[in-house]
């Protein structure tokens, strides 16, 4: 049992390990690095470094963090903002672990942004607070075409701009809107500002990308926008804090089943080879445990045979002895004859071997024997397995 204890604990730890790997790390989206380069080493890329290491330990209000590190002509501004339905820790995990992909997928611009699910960073060599962002806006969109597509879009339409009505009226800039596209399938909607923004900018931020749907993203079940300043996304099933759950009949699309622009690999593929790996090495050891019982199912077939069970002090024999002889005939319960099988009475005379050879007796031939738990036996070769003395 020990070993299937092995087994089983080994495959508990490896899914938790990947799980918990696979929930901390975010699922990134997009990013885009400006043209304008500095000088590994030098001044900009110490108020750079300054600047991304103060972001993990930062204390964000409404999930919003700004600030900038150095002087003229190197100081560099930056922020980062979380999704508003996140957990803190949950932002704090994201905020950490775009600081450091940043600087891999933008090396040496002076300008970048990137955005996942949970949170997006930036930074630029020019004022970037309370400014509307002149960088392009990206589409992801998702694979599938709803049936009635022109239904779909009327509702989006309404439900997106109900969502962003409310979020220029909080100062978190955040909203979520839910709205029934039949009876038994819902639209889920988001939308965010950065906090920092006016209510006029963010209202036009998120409308003029609600704008461009019905070209990029006409019928389709589910689609994000990002903006440096801005964005939204949304489904046909809940993917964030606090939506409501879906009738059980409702028709969903897979939560990763975007096209991506830049070609990077959704998050469900890296979980799934993971569960995949899991599940092969779940197999593997089932099957090395089947084996293991498989062995020590014969050696307790074997030891069952064995002598130890026996006790000659006192004249009896356990189950695996019985009182009967060996042509099936009862011997009474006699103590001063009893039984042993066939088999063990060849192995302890070494087959009845001429140099175990005592004499005569009146059964016949008599031969000596010691048992496998070291007590001698002398046994009668014309009625073996009869005892007849030790």
């Amino acid at each position: 049992m020990s070993c299937f204890r092995f087994f089983l604990t080994f495959f508990v730890l490896s899914l938790l390990s990947l799980t918990t790997e696979a929930q901390n790390n975010p699922n990134y989206l997009y990013h885009i690095c400006d043209n304008t380069t500095f000088i590994r080493n030098r001044t900009y890329q110490t108020n750079l470094n300054r600047l991304l290491s103060a972001f993990p330990n930062a204390t964000a209000i409404n999930g919003f963090y700004n600030t900038t590190s150095g002087e003229e002509p190197n100081r560099i501004y930056g922020f980062f903002l979380c999704r508003g339905d996140v957990l803190t820790t949950t932002c704090r995990n994201c905020v950490t672990f775009a600081t450091g992909d940043v600087i891999q997928k933008c090396p040496v611009e002076k300008e970048a942004v990137i955005w996942y699910d949970e949170c997006l960073l930036r930074y630029s060599n020019k004022s970037i607070f309370s400014t509307l962002s002149e960088m392009e806006t990206k589409y992801l969109v998702g694979v599938q075409t709803d049936t009635d597509p022109i239904q779909f879009n009327e509702v989006q339409k309404v439900a997106m701009n109900d969502a962003v009505a409310q979020a220029v009226s909080v100062a978190k800039r955040f909203a979520t809107k839910e709205a029934n596209i039949s009876r038994f399938r819902t639209l889920y909607g988001l939308v965010q500002c950065t906090p920092d923004l006016s209510s006029k900018d963010c209202d036009r931020c998120l409308r003029v990308a609600i704008g461009e749907l019905p070209k990029c993203c006409f019928g389709r079940n589910g689609g994000r926008v990002l903006n440096p300043s801005c964005f939204f996304r949304f489904e046909i099933y809940p993917f964030y804090n606090g939506a409501s759950a879906p009738p059980p009949t409702t028709v969903t699309t897979s939560p990763d089943s975007m096209v991506n622009p830049n070609g990077s690999k959704p998050r469900w593929i890296p979980i799934a080879a993971s569960l995949s790996a899991v599940l092969g090495l779940a197999l593997l050891s089932s099957f090395a445990f089947v084996i293991w019982r498989m062995r020590k199912s014969q050696e307790d077939k074997e030891n069952s045979r064995k002598v130890q069970l026996l006790d000659l002090g006192g004249g009896n024999f356990v189950n695996e002895y019985s009182n009967e002889n060996f042509h099936g005939e009862r011997v009474g319960g006699s103590q001063e004859f009893p039984s042993i099988q066939l088999d063990i009475i060849h192995a302890a005379t070494k087959h009845f071997c001429d140099e175990n050879r005592l004499g005569e007796g009146g059964f016949g031939p008599v031969y000596k024997g010691t048992l496998t738990d070291g007590k001698e036996i002398a046994e009668s070769c014309k009625t073996p397995g009869m005892l007849h003395g030790g």
